[in-house]
């Protein structure tokens, strides 16, 4: 990737001293789940690839992602390139066992078929690779852990490095974490973020997901927001939403489309009552 692609972002060490403060009263109380539960759990995570990484992660006429999805038994897609933006989304759906055994993959082909690129910029010749994963801002606790202790465990586990950014995507209240490791170092961490994220399911209710898009330009409108919504945009269903405006319409149209999402959850709730 273009180290240019990375403008403006600011990435920050989530197990510093300064950065762990926000996370000290978290102490989620759950129900311990065997391993074998935890590799039978479902999970999606997502992830920011470029477009040439997307290019390699597809194949030729969709052979590589077909080939993930057998050795794993994921769902595995690439979101649609939208012109004028580098980034595009890798979303893996499945057991956690699998989905962590497809980013190793991911990672591994990667490297064989762009060892000079990376997610994260240039990579060294280790044999290491970094790896953009999407997280709720809600869950970052629960993978950080009480003074850090968490993703602490979870590097020394895998052999990884964790580098967290620090403000939440545009338009979105997902987060980047960065896993910067082996195939295998990928994999292993990617289980133990897997398990967190299972254990604290319900921080991550709500989400706004992240989709690349063409930012607003300064000078619109400030009153005025327009979103388009478009069909499913990958073999997971989901749809995208582009809302473009000024920051502050922009603002309002992420509340009220929040608002809407969390009334029509309690309606199915109440229904399925």
């Amino acid at each position: 990737m273009d180290p240019t692609e990375l403008h403006d972002t600011t990435m920050v060490d989530e197990t510093s001293p300064n950065n762990v403060d926000m996370i000290d009263d978290v102490d989620i109380e759950t129900t311990p789940k065997t391993e074998e539960e935890y590799a039978q759990s479902m999970l999606t995570l997502r992830a920011i690839v470029s477009s040439k990484e997307a290019g390699i992660i597809i194949g030729k006429s969709g052979k590589n992602v077909a080939d993930l999805r057998d050795e794993t038994g994921v769902k595995a897609g690439v979101s649609k390139v939208v012109p004028g933006v580098h980034d595009r989304v890798l979303t893996v759906t499945g057991p956690l066992n699998g989905t962590a055994r497809a980013y190793a993959l991911v990672a591994k082909g990667l490297l064989e078929g762009a060892p000079q690129m990376g997610m994260g910029g240039i990579v060294s010749n280790n044999g290491t690779h970094p790896v953009r994963l999407l997280i709720s801002h809600n869950q970052m606790g629960t993978i950080i852990g009480r003074q850090g202790l968490k993703i602490k465990h979870i590097q020394d586990a895998s052999g990884v490095r964790m580098v967290a950014q620090k403000e939440m995507l545009p338009q979105s209240t997902e987060r980047i974490v960065e896993v910067q490791g082996t195939p295998e170092g990928i994999e292993k961490a990617v289980w133990e973020i897997g398990k967190c994220l299972i254990d604290d399911w319900q921080r991550g209710t709500g989400t706004i997901l992240y989709n690349p898009a063409v930012r607003a330009s300064v000078g619109t409108t400030p009153s005025t927001s327009t979103m388009n919504q478009s069909a499913p945009h990958d073999e997971t269903g989901e749809r995208m939403f582009t809302i473009m405006g000024s920051a502050q319409a922009n603002e309002k149209a992420l509340y009220l489309l929040y608002e809407n999402l969390e009334a029509e959850k309690t309606r199915r709730s109440q229904l399925q009552e």
